[in-house]
């Protein structure tokens, strides 16, 4: 008698694994197959999120406090020396945006003051008159003078003025001067 009741317990314990065996695979058929879209919609939510981070950058000091590093924004002017036409009229205007109030903001006489002047034209001319394809005008030039109405008039004087953006932290305005 004790082997049929332990056959008969044995088999309800079969019977009862596999039914749960069965509604354990038919679950996973529906999370799997069926609603597979709305659990991958679930765990993207959960792990992929598109967020701008605005941090700030710090300044870097050395140790008598004096700023090494900076966040500032600034730019590089270049350019096209092959292009260039007339290169006195270029380095005039060079001359007029960048240098020009430099020279009348300094405590300097008007003969240092012609004399500087001539250097700063003699280097801009050095440079524009190289045989390259691209030459470095100025470079660390701030938003600031890029702003300035006479920067832009002074630009659009070649009525060939080009602005390529390379990334949001970095600008390198191109002159193409014809």
């Amino acid at each position: 008698m004790k082997p049929k009741i332990f056959q008969n317990r044995l088999n309800l314990i079969i019977v009862f694994n596999v039914f749960a065996l069965f509604l354990i695979i038919l679950k996973l058929f529906s999370i799997q197959v069926i609603y597979s879209s709305n659990y991958k919609d679930i765990a993207n939510d959960q792990h992929l999120r598109k967020s701008t981070l605005d941090a700030e950058r710090g300044v870097i000091y050395s140790s008598d406090k004096f700023p090494l590093a900076d966040i500032e924004i600034t730019y590089l002017l270049y350019v096209q020396p092959k292009a260039v036409d007339d290169p006195d009229k270029v380095v005039q205007v060079l001359f007029e945006t960048f240098d020009k109030n430099l020279l009348a903001s300094s405590k300097i006489k008007d003969n240092e003051k012609k004399l500087q002047k001539l250097i700063l034209e003699e280097r801009y001319k050095s440079r524009i008159t190289l045989d390259l394809f691209w030459v470095l005008i100025k470079s660390n030039i701030l938003e600031t003078v890029l702003n300035q109405e006479n920067f832009l008039t002074n630009s659009f004087l070649f009525s060939c003025a080009s602005v390529l953006s390379f990334s949001k932290a970095s600008l390198i305005a191109l002159l193409k001067l014809s």
